[in-house]
Parts: structure tokens; sequence; C-alpha cells
């Protein structure tokens, strides 16, 4: 899952392995920095963690009950 969604930060090695190209020509032009913001809070990435499993959880149900209504 995506935590980015919910945070709205990327931490610095997620981005340079979702997106080298752009890490290294960052780097190269010395913005690195000005793309990095403050890591948030531990609580909170647990909170985001705790919300984006339970919307899975229930899309999933959806998507299962749903089927099941479709093919009975």
């Amino acid at each position: 899952m995506d935590m980015v969604i919910f945070t709205g930060v990327e931490s610095e090695e997620e981005f340079k392995h979702k997106r080298p190209e752009e890490f290294d020509a960052l780097v190269k032009a010395g913005k690195l920095e000005s793309r990095l913001g403050p890591a948030p809070a531990t609580w909170w990435i647990n909170f985001a963690r705790v919300i984006g499993f339970t919307a899975i959880l229930i899309g999933l149900t959806l998507l299962v009950l749903t089927l099941s209504a479709y093919f009975t």
C-alpha cells in the first residue's frame, strides 16, 4: 500500500527506489533537499495503515458479496 496517499510524504528511500532517474537528476541539480518534507509521526503512519487496510477489506468484502449475489 502506498502510504503517500495518506501521509502526503514519501521517504527518500522510496523516492530513490520508485523514480531513480528523477532522484539522480535532483541530486545532480542540488534540489533534493527542497523535495524532502518532514517525516510524519509514527502514530499517523500506523493510523493510515489501519485506515488503508480497512478500506481494502471493505472493498474485498463488497466484491465477494456482489459476485455471490450475481452468481446465485
